[in-house]
């Protein structure tokens, strides 16, 4: 049953094993080359990142309502750690006014009530960031990143006024806790059941809302549609509804380390010769964000409209890769050389 779920799984988050592109050598090296020269650093150690990094967001958001941040892989630190300054700068310097998190939405509950003052924070409160720890054990410990961020939500509401105040929420029905393996038929229609999600949050918080979406790449793929046909993807839900109003950030890695499900540390394979993995390492830079909304004819800018390979995340063993057109899957790419595990807390302050 187990095996059957994490197949439902893959195939649902559109990650499957896939073959390298069929880019030439010399079309990678322009591609290289071209994001190269439009990147934006980022430290080399992002838990050093801090809002004075991040203003080409502004650029890349404009006045969107809605931005998806992706999720590489599960597991690994670095993700969770961009996720939570991402967050804090699009609250703090664009008016953000809440975060909708890939986990369920009641256990989110527990998450918010803290973050709106109630309480004392419990590990329940923490895993609610993220309930698929439970059931998967990327950690047995809630993790240290969520209990980060529910802290940071707390104190920023404690300080301002309570029209300002920010809010979590979830989106995922698969997987509710404590219980055993999540049946797969909550993954049925995901992308309507998790972007309907979405714009509730959206719908109720009120015309000045804007929301950061936090969930794996493979959710926020956002193509356009083929007439007739039905979004595969959360992001290609919200981009039928949203259009414009909604930026899709897609995350990249290469190497390093992660925590595996079972919650076993594994080194990271190198990545696909020829993937959009391997060619935005080799621009030699640690980490950056590069926007693809460019109209660019320069041949390194169309690589990223055609059909590339593109890592999507780690489990048992297994690097999984897709198939997709980045510029046209994603608004801006978020690039990280090197990841480290997922931290657990080991006691709630």
């Amino acid at each position: 049953m187990r095996g059957a779920w994490l197949l439902a799984w893959s195939l649902l988050t559109c990650w499957q094993p896939a073959s390298a592109a069929a880019a030439t050598p010399a079309e990678a090296n322009e591609a290289t080359a071209w994001a190269a020269a439009h990147a934006v650093a980022l430290p080399p150690d992002i838990d050093a990142l801090t809002a004075n990094d991040l203003g080409a967001l502004t650029r890349i958001v404009g006045s969107a309502r809605v931005v998806g941040l992706g999720e590489g892989t599960h597991g690994a630190h670095e993700f969770l750690i961009v996720r939570n300054r991402v967050f804090q700068y699009l609250v703090e310097e664009l008016g953000f006014t809440a975060i909708v998190a890939e986990t369920h939405p009641v256990h989110a509950q527990l998450a918010d009530a803290y973050v709106q003052g109630e309480g004392k924070l419990s590990d329940a409160a923490v895993e609610g960031v993220f309930s698929a720890n439970r059931t998967f054990s990327w950690r047995e410990r809630p993790l240290l990143e969520n209990y980060q961020l529910l802290e940071w939500m707390r104190n920023y509401n404690a300080a301002c006024e309570p029209s300002r105040r920010i809010h979590f929420y979830g989106m995922d029905l698969r997987h509710p806790f404590p219980g055993p393996t999540p049946d797969p038929k909550r993954g049925e229609n995901l992308a309507g059941t998790m972007g309907g999600n979405v714009l509730k949050v959206l719908h109720e918080s009120g015309p000045r809302a804007r929301v950061l979406v936090f969930v794996h790449n493979g959710h926020l793929r956002a193509e356009a549609l083929a007439a007739g046909a039905e979004p595969a993807s959360l992001g290609q839900y919200l981009r039928r509804v949203l259009g414009d109003e909604l930026r899709v950030i897609g995350s990249v890695h290469d190497r390093g380390q992660i925590q595996d499900g079972g919650n076993r540390t594994v080194i990271l394979p190198a990545s696909q010769a020829g993937s959009v993995n391997e060619v935005l390492a080799a621009t030699g830079l640690p980490s950056f964000t590069l926007d693809l909304r460019s109209q660019s004819q320069a041949l390194g800018r169309r690589w990223f409209d055609r059909d590339q390979s593109f890592r999507g995340s780690y489990w048992q063993g297994t690097s999984y890769y897709s198939e997709l057109r980045p510029g046209s899957a994603y608004d801006a790419l978020l690039f990280i050389r090197e990841l480290s595990p997922i931290r657990p807390l080991t006691a709630l302050e």
